[in-house]
């Protein structure tokens, strides 16, 4: 298992938006969709992006859908490389970023 580090492209009023999310795996696609978003309370003025993490699955696809924006990325597993490393490409993201953490 890796996780998952998203945020959002989109900035929000409130500091600390969260990013609620469920992950689904197949074959090697793991799909992250996203119920929602969870405003702060309270709500300290400024303009900053939703944030979340999630535990997902060793895939070589991820696609994050929310509503009917899908952003896709591949993700390219370097085991010769210290620490297993993997690089992130992104195929389309007009709503997301990703990083990779490892637990």
């Amino acid at each position: 298992m890796i996780v998952a580090a998203l945020s959002t492209n989109a900035t929000y009023p409130c500091a600390g938006y969260r990013i609620r999310a469920t992950a689904t795996h197949h074959l090697d696609t793991v799909t992250i969709r996203i119920a929602g978003l969870v405003r702060p309370v309270p709500c300290m003025a400024s303009f900053d992006q939703a944030s979340g993490e999630i535990a997902i699955a060793c895939a070589r696809v991820l696609c994050i859908r929310f509503g009917e924006e899908v952003d896709r990325y591949v993700l390219l597993h370097q085991p010769e490389r210290e620490g297993h490393n993997i690089t992130i490409v992104t195929v389309t993201n007009m709503f997301t970023q990703v990083s990779i953490q490892r637990p």
